[in-house]
This record gives C-alpha cells, structure tokens and sequence, in this order.
C-alpha cells in the first residue's frame, strides 16, 4: 500500500475509532498512557522547591517522525520550525514539554546533552545533533519565579525516563498549571498533566496523548457541555461560566451605548464628521471595531461612544486632538479593548467586578 492510501486509511480508522469504545485500548477506568505507544518513554523532572517542572519524550536511537501546530497568542517553543515538511531534518529524538516560561526551554539543553552522550541524534559527518523540540507553559506565578527548570532538569528528566505508565497530576510539566484564570489566580484552580491512549481496532495502531493544560478558561466536558474544571465564584461554591460572564460584560456594555444613543439621538450625527486619527484608532483598532459594530447593528452606539470620548479629550472644533487624545476615559478605555484589533467581543483582560460597562 502505497503512503498516501495508508495515511487515508489511518484517517477514516481514526475517526471511527474515536466513536467507538470497541477498539479502545483502555477502558474509563484505564485510559492508557502515551507509553503504550511502542518506543516511546516518558520521564518527569519536578521541582522540589516550587511548583514547577518538566517532562521528556525520549523516542529511542531511530527517533520519530513528528509534526507540529504552534497556536496562541504567546507561544514559547524551540526547534519547531525543524518540523516544517519542507525542511531537512524528518525525525526528532526527544520532545521536552515544561513549565517555567521562555525560561523552561533550556530544558532542552539538558536533554541534548544527554543524547549526545549516548550518540544519539542527527549525523552531521563525523558528529550528531540530537533534534529536541521543546515547549513551554506560564507558571510563573506560582511560588518564588526566580526557581525554574533548568538544563539540568531536562537531564534528570530523561534519567527518570520510562515506558511504564506515566504519573500524572502535578508533576513535570504540570506541577505548576492552573486552569481558570480570567477573574485572577484567587479563582483559579490547579491543573495538571494527564496522558491517554487508544487502540484502532485491530489494526494494531495505538495513538497516545499527552498534556500538560494550562488554560486561562474553563474545561468542558465535550458530550455534555459541563465545566468539569475552571474559575471558581469567589465563595467557592461553584463555577463562574467564564465564557458566560464574558458575553454578560459585553451585552452590557454595548445595551448601554444603545440605550444612552436613544436618549440622545443627537450624538450619532454630532459623531459621524470627519476625524483625525487618534492613539486609539490608529490601523485596524478603529477600522475593526466599526465594522464589528455595524455588522451587529451598533454602529450608532459606537459614535455615541467616540463622541463622548472626544468630548471627554476635550477634542477642537477642527477635528484636531490635544496631547492625549483617543478614549480617555476607563470606562472607554475597556470598550477599546473589548473591540480590539481583531474585532473579536473578547476582552483581553479579565473584568473586575468593581468595574461596570453599562
């Protein structure tokens, strides 16, 4: 069978796998480890003196052949432009997950001492370079941040290295994650590492998973739609709904700009001259954010808001602006981000109870 046709057939078996609870290599009480992967080993390093660590992915002498998908809007990784199809190198020898910020990738250093010490990497003539691809989480926040995970942390991990089952919870990698953290680290919970394995049939393939989860938001069961973890309220007594209570701040906010448009029509057309560009609407923050407005019907509560913002700046007759310009206001100042760039009713920020949009 030629690559192409296999890879198709691994696609459609995945999927029905997936479905299927009759091909599972574990059941809900054993959900498997990556280990049950042939050759992979898995070891953890986590630090003694605060919550924070790492886990290595070792992959043998013949390595792995890897792939990667970089999301988010504040990756920290290394090596992994190695993993573009295009490029030389194919496989990788070692994959270290971490904790400790940008500060955690020299994790990776540790680990490719090891390998090297055991021959172990890319030929390069006489030498080799161990390939080792690397990423990291935030858990700086989390106990002193001047305690890190260092290269020798990569290398104490991968002594620990195993193709046992792997420990979970909080350890390696997820000794320092926490989930939830929109409304602060006081109504965060703590997080962890899980692995998790499946068997395709009989077909004899097993896909293995690991992670360490570090989210900002909420996790939700995915058949039922329940937050099985994230924000809690302030009394402890339950879940915030961090995707709720963001869609509330934004629904209010924009019914008050609506409700102040209505009692003052006048503002709409005292806000729909020309304007000068301000600090705040520079590029695409304005230009997206009207378009986000007039797609949803508000775009005379958003005039409404850059009139009584320019009135607040003390903005000229003439259309220019003083020294400080834009949203001055607080109030505004949160509806500028909730607009953002991107158009997206997301806020950047988590917000404060104390602080009303409306």
């Amino acid at each position: 069978m030629r690559r192409r046709e296999f890879s198709r057939t691994l696609a459609v078996l995945g999927t029905g796998a997936a479905f299927s609870s009759a091909g599972a290599a574990s059941s809900a009480a054993d959900p498997g480890s990556i280990t049950d992967v042939q050759g992979v080993q898995v070891g953890h390093f986590t630090e003694s003196r605060r919550p924070t660590g790492c886990t290595v992915l070792l992959f043998g002498e013949k390595g792995a052949i890897a792939g990667v998908d970089v999301r988010g809007s504040a990756p920290g990784t290394r090596e992994t432009d190695l993993l573009n199809p295009v490029n030389t190198v194919q496989e990788v020898h070692a994959i270290v997950l971490s904790g400790g910020s940008s500060f955690g990738l020299d994790t990776a250093s540790g680990v490719m001492r090891y390998l090297d010490e055991r021959h172990i990497g890319f030929k390069v003539g006489n030498a080799v370079v161990p390939i080792v691809p690397a990423a990291i989480l935030f858990d700086l926040g989390v106990g002193d941040s001047k305690i890190r995970p260092t290269a020798e942390s990569g290398y104490k991990a991968c002594q620990a290295a195993t193709s046992g089952r792997v420990p979970e919870g909080n350890v390696g990698a997820g000794a320092g994650a926490t989930i939830g953290k929109m409304f602060g680290m006081k109504q965060a919970m703590k997080s962890g590492l899980g692995s998790a394995s499946i068997r395709v049939g009989n077909t004899g393939i097993v896909v293995g998973a690991i992670v360490a989860v570090n989210a900002v938001g909420d996790v939700l069961d995915p058949d039922t739609g329940k937050i099985i973890a994230g924000a809690r309220k302030p009394d402890g007594s339950g879940f915030v709904d961090t995707m709720a209570r963001i869609r509330q701040q934004y629904n209010n906010w924009c019914g008050g700009h609506q409700r102040r448009a209505q009692q003052d029509p006048g503002r709409e057309s005292r806000a729909d001259g020309p304007r000068r560009a301000g600090p705040h609407h520079q590029s695409g923050t304005f230009a997206h954010g009207w378009r986000h407005h007039f797609r949803r019907g508000h775009r005379g509560s958003h005039n409404a808001c850059v009139a009584r913002c320019d009135r607040r700046a003390g903005r000229r007759r003439d259309g220019a602006r003083g020294a400080a310009g834009g949203h001055e206001c607080a109030r505004h100042r949160g509806a500028t981000e909730l607009c953002g760039s991107s158009g997206s009713p997301i806020a950047s920020r988590p917000f404060p109870e104390s602080q009303s949009y409306n």
